[in-house]
């Protein structure tokens, strides 16, 4: 569904829940969208998210906000989310040399120290949607 700057879709079949941004987001369209991923992550209905940046043109976000982010989904999962296994994954998808792989580095980089998330940046979809599918085994501390 289009809401501004940004689209969610999902979860598919598999879990995936997928949000694609393109521009900046106002505060309320934010907290729209988290409020969003939020119902379907408690609802057991997500299992892992595609965030997809890679027509990402403008942000507000801050290193500081998505630490912030980052360190409420791990709450998210610690609180309610035993069933998901050992960490919730998070691909994020950017074109390489591009403002969204920017931002992707950025959140990626804010991924540390949260041991109920796995963040990976992918430049192919279909890699990301792959490793969103795989074994725990694959996933790293950021």
């Amino acid at each position: 569904m289009q809401r501004n700057g940004a689209e969610i879709s999902g979860p598919e079949a598999a879990g995936i829940l997928t949000v694609k941004l393109i521009v900046a987001l106002t505060d309320a369209e934010r907290a729209s969208l988290l409020s969003r991923a939020e119902q379907q992550l408690f609802a057991g209905r997500a299992l892992s998210l595609l965030l997809d940046l890679s027509e990402q043109r403008s942000t507000r976000m801050t290193s500081d906000s998505a630490r912030q982010l980052l360190i409420h989904c791990n709450a998210c999962i610690e609180s309610m989310r035993q069933d998901i296994g050992p960490r919730f994954r998070i691909a994020l998808h950017a074109v390489p040399d591009s403002y969204g792989q920017g931002i992707a580095r950025m959140i990626e980089a804010n991924a540390y120290g949260l041991p109920r998330i796995a963040v990976r940046i992918f430049d192919n979809v279909n890699i990301a949607r792959s490793w969103l599918h795989g074994d725990a085994a694959d996933d790293h501390q950021s």
